[in-house]
């Protein structure tokens, strides 16, 4: 995934697109495990509030997969150089 968005990108915007996803990623990470964390010790036992902890990762992953699908583009213009 690093290498098709650093790839798709001008050589002079590079760096800056390698720290986006960077950034993404760790802030993420960090967003994720608190989000977990809260939802799991709000619960009343631990099965149930990890039952609903995955739940929710799965509803947010597919959310993911319908924004990337629905407003994700190749950019054609920049292979034809």
């Amino acid at each position: 995934m690093t290498s098709a968005a650093i790839g798709s990108v001008a050589q002079e915007q590079m760096s800056v697109a390698g720290g986006v996803i960077y950034l993404c990623r760790v802030g993420g990470g960090a967003i994720g495990v608190a989000m977990n964390t809260c939802v799991i010790s709000l619960s009343d036992s631990l099965v149930e509030g990890l039952r609903l902890a995955f739940m929710i990762n799965v509803l947010l992953a597919l959310l993911g997969v319908i924004i990337s699908l629905v407003f994700v583009r190749p950019n054609l213009e920049h292979e034809e150089r």
